[in-house]
């Protein structure tokens, strides 16, 4: 633990649409401290996905101040959010599929090209993720299509740790999957947070919520509610138990 490696004050996100403005989340204060496994847990529409967007520099605040390892990213131009989502940044998320006709390899390989990694490198670093994550280098050659769903998840991790980032953003990461694809996930993220990176959770589920070291709620209208105390027993030398 140590200082905030994210640091939101006072953010809102207005989005125009045919019906008139719309508020995806408002003033949303928040700091997430090096080192930790965060939550933000809310119902469906309640604007998770909206904070990991801008957490992961896709999209930026209407208002507020978003400041990322102390980078205040209102100063950052769109190349400059581009270069620190593809060495700075790990996204995990149930809607960012792989690439189904390329192999397991390019898949995790292709986005530390948007780093400037050597090609070698990539693949180096590709393969030493895939084997972190239990897959073996028979697959490696495989297409994403032809995989299991267990492998697709694997891979999905790989491709999020591989650039070894200091923040991995996972939007909803167990949405949709079974209990033993769930637990992998979970613990996959708890390994990353164990080797340093901060770790920011987005879910409506409150079992995995509580594998977390600390927790906030947004309400269903996109602000927050508050923080979740926790239960004894709870917090980050529980992560790795259900």
């Amino acid at each position: 633990m140590g200082a905030a490696v994210i640091s939101m004050q006072g953010v809102a996100r207005v989005f125009e649409t045919a019906a008139g403005l719309v508020r995806g989340v408002s003033d949303i204060s928040l700091e997430v401290e090096r080192g930790e496994m965060a939550c933000v847990i809310g119902p469906a529409g309640s604007g998770k996905t909206t904070l990991v967007s801008m957490l992961a520099l896709l999209d930026r605040p209407t208002f507020g101040t978003y400041r990322l390892e102390g980078l205040d990213t209102a100063t950052l131009s769109d190349a400059d959010c581009a270069h620190l989502r593809a060495t700075r940044l790990g996204l995990l998320s149930a809607r960012v599929g792989l690439l189904p006709h390329e192999t397991v390899l390019q898949n995790v390989a292709l986005p530390l090209a948007y780093g400037g990694v050597a090609r070698a490198e990539r693949l180096r670093l590709a393969e030493e993720a895939l084997l972190a994550v239990g897959l073996p280098s028979a697959c490696f050659d495989v297409r994403a299509e032809e995989l299991a769903q267990s492998q697709r998840c694997r891979v999905a991790i790989a491709r999020a740790a591989a650039s070894k980032p200091s923040v991995v953003l996972a939007d909803e990461p167990t949405r949709g999957l079974g209990r033993e694809d769930e637990e992998m996930v979970l613990e996959a993220l708890v390994r990353l947070c164990d080797a340093g990176a901060t770790v920011v959770v987005a879910t409506c589920d409150e079992e995995v919520a509580v594998r977390c070291d600390r927790r906030v709620r947004l309400s269903g209208d996109g602000r927050l509610a508050g923080r979740v105390p926790l239960a004894s027993g709870e917090g980050a030398g529980e992560r790795g138990s259900s």
